[in-house]
């Protein structure tokens, strides 16, 4: 028997390990660090024109993600209207249109995806140089996979995340929507990504530690590192 699964804490290893009955299994794991990926939270009170300015000048594919399929709506109309090419993709969508939009831009007929995290499986086009959270994921690990779908051909690469009171209250709402047992699910993933957001350290630091994996107190490659005087 073998298990599969993409960024699991040494907490979920153990979890799946009980509940498939694996007597002293071999466990093989890749690091999470990313060398190539620049991490970066910018904190705003409206997310669209720093985004703008940051993806003028982007050489490459883009994936731009929010919160709710709302959100994706109006962040792909209002970059359209900026001047940028833009496919947009949510589970609200039937699945032909989800599929024109996932081969247009994978066609490089637009340049940006729009997306909810319903984007992502299977998705490996290895020339994204930013991927730009508009909208708060959901925890830390849907958070390090949606990043890590930057920068796949080994080549410099950014994540941004721009955290806003909308983006927030966006997040906290969809997660009051849920019953009692799966609000109290969601704030067990949620808390520790809001903790890492807020918290003054180096970025991936933080992301390798709740991982269970050493790193540098400093990586000089995320906005904290490259904020320090030398």
């Amino acid at each position: 028997m073998a298990a599969f699964t993409a960024t699991a804490t040494p907490r979920v290893v153990k979890d799946i390990c009980r509940q498939l009955g694996l007597d002293h299994p071999t466990i093989v794991k890749a690091s999470f660090e990313r060398t190539n990926i620049t991490i970066g939270v910018h904190r705003v009170v409206d997310p669209h024109p720093g985004l703008v300015r940051e993806l003028q000048g982007v050489k490459g594919a883009i994936i731009v993600y929010e919160a709710s399929r709302e959100g994706v709506e109006i962040r792909a109309a209002k970059l359209e209207r900026a001047g940028f090419t833009c496919s947009a993709y949510h589970g609200g969508m039937s699945k032909s249109m989800r599929e024109v939009m996932q081969r247009r831009w994978m066609r490089k007929k637009t340049q940006i995806m729009v997306a909810t995290n319903a984007f992502g499986m299977g998705i490996d086009r290895p020339d994204v140089r930013l991927v730009a959270h508009t909208g708060m994921p959901d925890s830390i690990e849907s958070y390090y996979q949606e990043a890590g779908r930057a920068g796949r051909d080994g080549r410099p690469a950014q994540a941004i995340l721009f955290d806003s009171p909308d983006g927030r209250k966006t997040r906290e709402s969809l997660i009051e929507k849920g019953t009692w047992k799966a609000r109290r699910r969601a704030l067990r993933l949620y808390r520790p990504f809001i903790r890492w957001v807020d918290r003054s350290m180096c970025r991936r630091w933080g992301l390798l530690g709740y991982f269970g994996e050493l790193a540098p107190a400093q990586c000089n490659r995320c906005d904290h590192c490259q904020a320090r005087p030398e």
